[in-house]
This record gives C-alpha cells, sequence and structure tokens, in this order.
C-alpha cells in the first residue's frame, strides 16, 4: 500500500543550500528547554537583508496578491493535443525539462526572508512580546562586528541582546530549499533553529535551544496549461511561512512535529480488519444478536488507507509489504503488534522497529464491524418490520453498516506514542434509495463503513500534523 507521496519515475530533485548547491547539512542535534516568559525577541537573519539578490524584493512583493502568478500566463486554447500533455503526463511519460525561472540563491534569500518576517510577527502574536526596530539591530550587529569580528559569538551576542534589551535572540542557521517536480510539485524549505535567551544586565547566557525545523508547500499541474498552480515563489515563501509557525509552536509547547531530520524513515504496518461481522436484529421477542453472522469479508484492507506525512519523500517509507515480510521473518503476526483493540504492543513495535531501521511506526487496524436490520434481496421490495429497529422504520433505514477503526503513531526508540485516535462510522440504507443501488450486499455496506472509518482516521493523523503550526 502506498501513501500519497506520490512515488513516480521521472523526477527532478534539486537542493538548494547555502552558498550555492553542496551537499545535504548534516543532520542537526535537538536540544530543547523550555521557554521562560520573555518581553522583548530580536531575530537575527543569517545575512543583512541589503544583500539580497535584487529580485528578491520583486518576488516578495509578487506574493502580496494571493492569485498572482509572478509571470503571465501563455494563453493556451485548450484543444486535444493541449488535454492529452497531462494525461501522458499521469502515464509515466517524462516531462519536458522546466527552466526555473530564479536561481538557487534567489529562492533560499526569498525564504529566508519571508521565514524571518514570519518570525518577528509571530513573536508579537504568539509569544506576546516586542521586537526592536531592524535598523536598530542591524546597528548593534555592526557595533558587536566591529569589536569582535565577523563570527560572532555567544558572549557577543549578549551585548547585543543587553543593548537591545532582549531576552531572547532567534537565530537561523543552514537555510536551504529543497524543489521536487513530479507530476506534483514539492517545495521543502529547511533551517537549524537556535534560541538563546540571556538574563537582562550581565549579558548572561541563559538557556540554549537548537533544532531542526520544516515547512512544505505543494503544488499539482494544471490540466489545460500543464503548469503547476504556484509559481516557485509562491510555494517557496508558504514553506518558510510554516516552517516559522513550527519554530514559534516549539517555543511555547516545548515539543517538534515528527518527520524532520532529513534521515528519518517511517514504515506503515499493515491495515487489518475482522473477517466477519455481527448482526443486530430486533425483533417482537426483543433485541436478538447473530455473531459472526456476516462473512467473507477482507481481512487486509491496506489499500484503503493512505496517509501525507511532508517532508518526507519516497525514499524515507517503508510499504506495507516490506513490514508484513519482517513480521514473518520475526515469526510474529500482524495482529499481534497489538495488546487489545487500542493498545499498540510497543515492545514488539520497537524489535520490529529496530529489524527494519525505522523510526516511527503507523498502525491502523479496525477493533469492530456491525451490521443493523438485513439488505433485502433483490426479489423483495421491504423487508419485514421484524428485522429492523421500531424507530428506523420510521426513517426508512433497512440497514445499517458500522464500522470502528484504531490508530496509533510510536516512536520505535522507546515506544512512545505520540499519536492515537479512534473512527466510529455508520452508514445507512433507507428504503427509497434500494432502487437506485439495487442489487448491493452487506458487505459492499460494511465495506464501505471501513473505508470511510478510515478516512476519519487520515483526517485526524493530519489534523496531529498541522497542530504543530498553531
Amino acid at each position: 500500500m502506498k501513501p500519497i507521496l506520490l512515488f513516480f519515475t521521472y523526477f527532478c530533485l534539486l537542493r538548494l543550500p547555502e552558498g550555492g548547491i553542496t551537499q545535504q547539512q548534516p543532520s542537526p542535534s535537538v536540544v530543547l528547554n523550555k521557554l521562560p516568559s520573555v518581553k522583548r525577541v530580536a531575530v537575527i537573519s543569517p545575512r543583512e537583508l541589503s544583500r539580497l539578490d535584487p529580485r528578491v524584493p520583486e518576488m516578495i512583493n509578487a506574493l502580496s496578491s494571493p492569485n498572482s502568478t509572478g509571470r503571465p500566463r501563455p494563453k493556451v486554447t485548450p484543444t486535444k493535443e493541449n488535454r492529452s500533455r497531462f494525461d501522458r503526463l499521469q502515464s509515466g511519460e517524462k516531462p519536458t525539462q522546466i527552466k526555473l525561472p530564479y536561481s538557487d540563491t534567489q529562492l533560499r534569500m526569498l525564504g529566508e526572508s519571508v521565514f524571518i518576517s514570519t518570525l518577528r510577527s509571530l513573536a508579537q502574536e504568539r509569544l506576546k512580546a516586542s521586537t526592536p526596530p531592524q535598523e536598530e539591530l542591524q546597528k548593534q550587529l555592526v557595533n558587536a562586528k566591529a569589536e569582535g569580528g565577523e563570527d560572532l559569538d555567544i558572549p557577543s551576542l549578549g551585548k547585543v541582546a543587553d543593548a537591545l534589551d532582549c531576552e531572547l535572540l532567534l537565530l537561523p542557521q543552514h537555510c536551504s530549499v529543497e524543489v521536487i517536480d513530479r507530476t506534483e510539485r514539492v517545495v521543502v524549505f529547511r533551517a537549524e533553529m537556535v534560541a538563546q535567551t540571556y538574563t537582562l544586565g550581565g549579558q548572561k547566557p541563559y538557556n540554549q535551544s537548537r533544532f531542526p525545523i520544516a515547512g512544505t508547500s505543494a503544488s499539482t499541474r494544471s490540466v489545460v496549461f500543464g503548469e503547476y498552480g504556484k509559481t516557485l515563489p509562491q510555494m517557496v515563501a508558504e514553506s518558510a511561512t510554516i516552517a516559522a509557525k513550527r519554530v514559534v509552536h516549539a517555543l511555547q509547547w516545548n515539543e517538534l512535529p515528527p518527520f524532520l531530520l532529513p534521515k528519518v524513515r517511517f514504515a506503515l504496518a499493515p491495515v487489518i480488519s475482522l473477517p466477519n461481522a455481527d448482526r443486530l436484529l430486533f425483533t417482537p421477542n426483543g433485541r436478538k444478536t447473530l455473531l459472526n453472522d456476516i462473512t467473507t469479508l477482507p481481512r487486509e484492507v491496506s489499500e484503503m488507507f493512505s496517509v501525507h506525512i511532508p517532508p518526507l519523500f519516497a525514499d524515507s517509507f517503508l510499504e506495507t509489504r516490506v513490514v508484513k515480510r519482517k513480521l514473518q521473518e520475526l515469526g510474529e503476526r500482524v495482529s499481534n503488534l497489538w495488546v487489545d483493540s487500542e493498545r499498540p504492543n510497543t515492545e514488539l513495535i520497537k524489535t520490529l522497529g529496530a529489524g527494519l531501521e525505522v523510526d516511527y511506526l503507523l498502525l491502523v487496524h479496525i477493533t469492530d464491524l456491525e451490521g443493523y436490520g438485513a439488505v433485502p434481496k433483490p426479489t423483495e421490495s421491504s423487508v419485514s418490520a421484524g428485522s429492523i429497529s421500531p424507530n428506523e422504520m420510521d426513517g426508512g433505514v433497512v440497514f445499517q453498516a458500522r464500522a470502528v477503526a484504531f490508530g496509533a503513531l510510536v516512536r520505535v526508540k522507546d515506544g512512545t506514542i505520540l499519536w492515537k485516535d479512534r473512527s466510529d462510522v455508520v452508514m445507512s440504507l433507507r428504503q427509497e434509495n434500494l432502487s437506485l443501488i439495487h442489487p448491493i450486499s452487506e458487505q459492499k455496506m460494511i465495506q464501505n463503513s471501513i473505508r470511510f472509518a478510515l478516512m476519519g482516521l487520515e483526517r485526524s493523523f493530519t489534523r496531529y500534523g498541522v497542530s504543530f503550526e498553531h
């Protein structure tokens, strides 16, 4: 089962690190200390903004309009040939080489400037702290460089913080932009964040937090024009904005989103269901439960579940078949990954994750399947009153299918459960709809409820990722 990470045969990976195209920075260590209450915050750019490429301010101005494309859109008549361009691309044909309208330095500097400006505004909005004027900040940096040289250390920055009356300095480092062109374009802005706090007056460093941060933006191609819906400047700015929101969240709540380090590996366990479902009938003599009455249901439903976990990409994700094969080597079944319906087997997960060399394992399974009433046969025009609930007869419901799904995200290193949720879905079949969808089986109704229950977990997991931006 493949997640919505879009595995395509042809793609272009462009790494835009600081100072040009070089090898990827090593994975930074993570030190995250609790942020004390601060009243004044300064954000220091890796370089002065006046040294930006001249085209960067133009790109920033173009981003002020949400509908601005940054360049004129060619007028193309939607002919049959034009429409087939996207179809050929979807079928696996290599797209025409696209020349990026901006250099690597311009894109990196654009992301850097948006990242820093967003940090300043969020410091005022969320941290309830003021920021010094940019002119005053640059003046103090120039004075500090004149005294201590171009490379400012923590004590030198302490003098800057004291002169600005700041308790917190935010220092982005190693900013970079990654652009991946497939049928979908993904832009990733990465940075290493240093948050240094000081005690006022004595210029004494209080504590330091150092952690990686990343933000992503994705855009698909237009069916008519064959172009991406967002321009590169828009996507760089969007990814940098998301990264800045995650920085402030980390400082406020002392927690980081998973999957930030470049070499993080993630696996999804096979999604298993129940082979049978119980049936509940309402008869004149009372309720009647028929255990395992609805049979021949699929045991594995991995193809019904998909996840999108940026900024991970295809080489960081292990498919369910790889996880299943490793479980077989360990002599374990997929069901053994759960102690009960809502409690993962963390000891087995740690052993499995170590064997797979992954950092996180996502587990999802179906915990309960039930059917209420009965679907009439094609020759029947209705169902007998004794097979459905009297309360449901007024609404014309003849059958209900219920599915309950439960999922959890486990960190392999220590078995910590980072996320868990439950999704409960009931689908109803009404009398007036029988003529429209007949024939339909009870098995099909239950499979549809399974699909929607898993979709509920997909949305919940997406909200978990977005929560690190608030």
